[in-house]
């Protein structure tokens, strides 16, 4: 019954806010329900045999018993004690040998329907908090303040699953809040400020500011495609069954070939408008003496100046728009595929 229509096997990722992994943990959580009772079958087949095993010798000497009288029968209730000692001892040891030998091997019992849908519902509200966190009202990227609820250890696979996708959620939530922190701190919000490039008067800050902006772009680029392409390691280290690892990367990897080239574009953007905004403030070097600050904005006294000027400021708030998109369609594609789940 939660097996998703044909056109949703593998999810649609939604690379550009690195929030849609959910999509592809569906298989898994599948192939977790599909389990058999096997365990449960082969304690009952030894309870079974050991259980008939003792009635069979133990009727015998109880009717013996019966019909032996003083001492004779003494003697037979002291050979049903040890026949009912060394038969508990043989129950014991069958049961010890499956319990180290056995038990491991087996499937772990699969989640009832109630333990599913509570975990599922769970993992669709730790998306949407997620989603709705990471950007602002005017859609680009914030710091993220969100916690996720911390429960008891998960008892069954559904549960593991919702912890597992916490986790990787956590390591989101810690790259985009350390990249923003580092831009900030690099001085990424006043970089075209008015003020500061006038203050700038030998321009010496503004590339000691773009080498280190530069920089931080780069590493951070690097760490979330590390982020994106090694996680099906993460997958492979975890404690779920082959199965559902199997399941999992290959749900993950056939979503990964639909965000991917989406997820590049946002940070071929990021990239891009770096080297923009040192276009601009090139321009305004070298236009020094050729305008002037007022009220906030830059006057030019000549009109190619402020063409120029214009046609790079229209270039990067194409791209902001751009990476807007992106990440909106990705915001939807992931409301519509936990709508389907």
């Amino acid at each position: 019954m939660m097996r998703p229509p044909a056109e949703a096997a593998g999810g649609d990722i939604v690379a550009g806010t690195l929030s849609p992994f959910i999509i592809a943990a569906v298989p898994a959580l599948l192939l977790a329900l599909l389990v058999g009772s096997g365990a449960l079958l082969i304690r009952r087949s030894f309870g079974r045999s050991a259980g008939l095993t003792y009635s069979v010798l133990l009727l015998p000497l109880t009717l013996l018993v019966l019909l032996i009288p003083g001492q004779s029968r003494v003697k037979m209730l002291q050979m049903t004690q040890v026949l009912q000692d060394k038969t508990q001892g043989i129950q014991q040891r069958v049961n010890g040998y499956f319990n180290k030998t056995i038990r491991p091997l087996l499937p772990k019992p699969e989640p009832t329907r109630a333990e599913v849908e509570a975990a599922t519902a769970g993992m669709k509200e730790d998306a949407r908090k997620l989603l709705s966190s990471m950007v602002d009202e005017n859609g680009l990227p914030q710091h993220v303040d969100v916690q996720f609820p911390v429960g008891p250890p998960p008892t069954n696979e559904a549960e593991k699953l919702r912890v597992f996708m916490q986790s990787f959620f956590a390591d989101m939530v810690t790259l985009q809040n350390s990249y923003l922190k580092e831009l900030e701190e690099a001085g990424i919000s006043t970089l075209l400020a008015p003020d500061r490039v006038v203050s700038d008067a030998d321009f010496k800050q503004t590339p000691t500011m773009l080498v280190q902006i530069r920089a931080i772009v780069q590493d951070y680029k690097a760490k979330a495609d590390a982020l994106m392409v090694n996680f099906p390691q993460k997958i492979e280290s975890s404690d779920f069954d082959q199965k559902t690892k199997a399941g999992m990367v290959r749900g993950y990897q056939q979503g990964l070939a639909k965000s991917m080239p989406l997820f590049r574009e946002t940070w071929d953007i990021e990239v891009s408008s770096v080297e923009l905004m040192s276009d601009i403030l090139d321009h305004l070097h070298a236009k020094r003496k050729s305008w002037t600050l007022q009220n906030g904005q830059y006057m030019f006294q000549e009109q190619a100046d402020v063409d120029r000027f214009n046609q790079l400021m229209d270039e990067l708030d194409r791209g902001i728009q751009r990476q807007s998109e992106i990440r909106q369609k990705s915001m939807e594609g992931v409301e519509a595929n936990m709508k389907k789940f």
